[in-house]
């Protein structure tokens, strides 16, 4: 009895940690859900309910233009600007360090891997004139992006599609069902279904068969 006692003491601590982790994030994914439209068992894990504390939303636009499936695991940081939206499909995991940024339509489908440190963006982020580029440097925290003509264009990945680390995807691209986008690739054209890309700019280097 005095043993069981003990142990129950000792391991208050961590049991203690334990429930304040959990607290932190599911205030978090409250937070996330206030921001996105998002399906069911987000960032969650049968073995590690701790995951997801570490993803972002920066919506301005309304709730309703980020749409998230069911069972996505998002460790990453999606930006959908005032004219934007942004879809994310069932079962697809997105990992930390990755930046989803959208001035148009950012379209991803079911059961895809997007791996850390990749950067998909749907826009130029700046204008190529000088001059908008100063005044947006002058207004930059009072005047929307949308304002300085920067050039965008939708990106749509289909479904099972598999992007490795620190890949970059460009605006106005389509990748194809079940293809794959290697490491440190840049994505600038159109990816077919069924394909392996690599290089800078990214080409077909095999097809899957």
């Amino acid at each position: 009895m005095f043993d069981r006692l003990m142990s129950k003491i000792l391991h208050f601590p961590d049991w203690c940690g334990d429930r304040i982790r959990k607290w932190k994030r599911d205030l978090h994914i409250k937070h996330m859900r206030s921001k996105a439209d998002i399906g069911e068992f987000f960032c969650y894990r049968s073995y590690n309910d701790m995951e997801g504390s570490r993803c972002k939303i920066y919506n301005l636009n309304v709730r309703e233009k980020i749409r998230i499936g069911d069972y996505v695991k998002l460790n990453g940081t999606l930006f959908c600007n005032t004219k934007a939206q942004i879809s994310i499909g069932d079962y697809t995991v997105i990992r930390s360090g990755t930046v989803i940024n959208a001035d148009n339509a950012i379209t991803i489908g079911k059961s895809c891997f997007i791996s850390g440190d990749v950067l998909i963006y749907d826009n130029n982020g700046h204008p190529l004139l000088p001059r908008l580029r100063a005044k947006q440097i002058e207004n930059l925290h009072i005047t929307p992006i949308e304002n300085y003509e920067a050039e965008n264009a939708p990106i749509t990945i289909g479904n099972d599609v598999w992007i490795g680390i620190r890949a970059i995807i460009l605006k106005g691209v389509s990748i194809g069902d079940g293809s794959v986008v290697a490491a440190g690739a840049v994505v600038t054209k159109d990816v077919p279904a069924g394909t392996i890309v690599a290089g800078n700019p990214a080409r077909i280097v095999k097809e899957i068969a």
